[in-house]
């Protein structure tokens, strides 16, 4: 048996017509998983108006200690500001050993996600393509 991996990658469409999107707070230095065979994540400062791009991109791979496989957790909370003051919230608690739940993509009031429900997946790996709008 391989080697697995847990990961999320989020790429946001922003159709809010309102304005930028930016990055606010993550919190996997207090919480989450930067341990030995985990990558810093990738998050994008600010997605335009009408932009297409990956925002947010976390990952582990399984660990393996003293023999054993470990639960070898990749998890965080990834908030964005939304162009008119609410936040758009997604958290993630995966395990490169035996998965988890779907991770979870909420916006604020006034907004709509697209696709925060049907990502596709592959193993412990979930790809979003969201579409974030204006209610």
């Amino acid at each position: 048996m391989g080697i697995s991996t847990a990961s999320i990658t989020v790429i946001a469409t922003n159709s809010t017509g309102q304005g930028n999107i930016t990055f606010s707070t993550f919190n996997f230095l207090e919480s989450g998983s930067l341990m030995p065979g985990s990558f810093p994540p990738i998050i994008l400062p600010t997605l335009a108006d009408g932009a297409t791009a990956t925002i947010l991109q976390s990952y582990f791979q399984q660990q393996v200690v003293s023999g054993s496989r470990t639960l070898s957790p990749c998890s965080g909370t990834a908030i964005f500001n939304l162009p008119n003051g609410p936040a758009l919230t997604i958290t993630w608690n995966l395990s490169a050993l035996n998965g988890g739940p779907m991770p979870s993509i909420v916006p604020g009031a006034g907004y709509y996600v697209s696709g925060a429900t049907n990502p596709t997946i592959s193993g412990f790996n979930y790809t979003f393509n969201i579409n974030i709008q204006s209610q």
